[in-house]
């Protein structure tokens, strides 16, 4: 304990803990202004970066040096002349494809931390679940947390896309386990779970409704609304035959327009004089009758 007040023992813990140069700095004012431009430099490259995720532009171009995420940096020289200097660096420039990723996958977790943050703070959360097959042929879960935040404003944050081998009940409540785990979240705070139909999803003995049910009994299961109406309203097309043929006739129109770039080009004409301000369509799916409205109304406007 005489040690610990000593005069010696306080001025060594001082010296520890009070921020100390690094060694290169004190010996080489060089060494201080590389450390300077490489810390700025890695800064621009990491604005770069959000910015083109942030707004969906791929980072990738026909040739590196052409890529998207070298020609914004080389668009900032008007702010920063060193930008040129530092891309025409042979080494350690911290523009390579394995940097690029592990940016991105740097600020993608800060992302996740700040949303698992808010979810603990608003104590209790709901679970949204979906499958979908995406363009390679893969199965991908996604995966969206609802909560109240303390101003009692209700949030939806989507949390990421999970591949999975298979769309059994057990593979996706292992997925929902898994991302819990890896956001520091407790199954015990949740308090609902929104899936589709599906007997996979929302079946009574081994669905993962029940399965989630039988950890948490107070998760509470409630059928998409979404998904609900759409089936409501094709369930009713289907039993009234003037709309069900009504609704394919529509279908037929909109691919009759769509594959042909000279029909294509009369619709938009006669658009632009009876409805100018109407919005455009794309080829319909027959059971998107939910999303059919604009484009219905569309063709009874411009109808003879």
């Amino acid at each position: 304990r005489r040690h610990e007040t000593s005069m010696y023992h306080l001025g060594a813990v001082k010296a520890m803990t009070t921020p100390q140069k690094d060694i290169g700095e004190l010996l080489s004012k060089k060494h201080h202004d590389d450390k300077q431009l490489n810390g700025r430099m890695l800064m621009n490259i990491m604005q770069n970066l959000q910015f083109c995720d942030r707004q969906g532009i791929p980072i990738r171009g026909h040739t590196d040096t052409e890529s998207n995420f070298i020609q914004l940096l080389k668009l900032r020289r008007n702010d920063q002349q060193d930008i040129i200097d530092w891309l025409d660096k042979k080494a350690e420039k911290y523009t390579s494809l394995e940097v690029q990723n592990e940016l991105l996958k740097l600020m993608s977790t800060k992302l996740l931390r700040d949303v698992a943050e808010r979810i603990k703070q608003a104590l209790f959360f709901s679970v949204m679940v979906d499958e979908c097959v995406d363009s390679s042929n893969k199965e991908q879960l996604v995966l969206c947390f609802r909560y109240v935040d303390t101003e009692i404003v209700s949030h939806e944050d989507f949390v990421g896309l999970y591949e999975c081998p298979n769309i059994t009940a057990n593979t996706i409540v292992s997925a929902i386990e898994d991302v819990l785990l890896r956001l520091n979240l407790n199954l015990s705070r949740c308090r609902g779970q929104c899936y589709d139909g599906g007997s996979n999803m929302a079946g009574r003995k081994n669905g993962v409704k029940q399965q989630i049910l039988r950890k948490e009994p107070l998760a509470l299961f409630i059928h998409c609304y979404g998904h609900v109406l759409s089936l409501s309203v094709a369930d009713t097309i289907k039993n009234i035959s003037l709309l069900r043929y009504n609704m394919d006739t529509v279908f037929e129109i909109s691919k009759l327009l769509q594959y042909s770039p000279k029909r294509m080009c009369l619709f938009r004409d006669v658009k632009a004089e009876v409805s100018p301000d109407a919005i455009g369509f794309r080829i319909l799916c027959p059971d998107g009758q939910c999303i059919m409205k604009p484009f219905v109304v569309l063709l009874i406007t411009i109808a003879p």
